[in-house]
């Protein structure tokens, strides 16, 4: 999930740095670090919930490494497959897609 959000946010600031007049956008190392934060802070709140309940991690593969239970039909279990997938895959996936649509297009300009 933090490397998605990553790149996400990586789309935002290419799409305002090229979309923007020059000199109207400018980034710092503290920008660079609150985007850090933000994506595995984002990524740390969204992996937590199995730990309390909501959802559960499996064993996969030939276990050694542990994921959220994708084919449990338990309700608590669905609703934390759906909202993960909503917000931590399809929310910074569309960021993505709209943010280098509207650059691309800027660049046609």
């Amino acid at each position: 999930i933090a490397g998605l959000c990553s790149v996400a946010i990586i789309a935002v600031e290419r799409c305002m740095v090229v979309c923007r007049p020059v000199g109207s956008v400018t980034f710092q190392t503290r920008h660079a670090v609150a985007g850090v934060v933000i994506a595995w802070v984002w990524s740390f709140l969204w992996n937590t919930p199995p730990l309390f309940g909501w959802g559960r991690y499996e064993l996969e593969g030939v276990q050694t490494s542990c994921a959220p239970d994708w084919y449990s039909r338990d309700l608590a279990n669905v609703s934390y497959i759906m909202c993960y997938f909503l917000l931590c895959f399809a929310l910074p996936f569309s960021v993505i897609v709209i943010s280098y649509t509207r650059l691309l297009w800027t660049l046609r300009q």
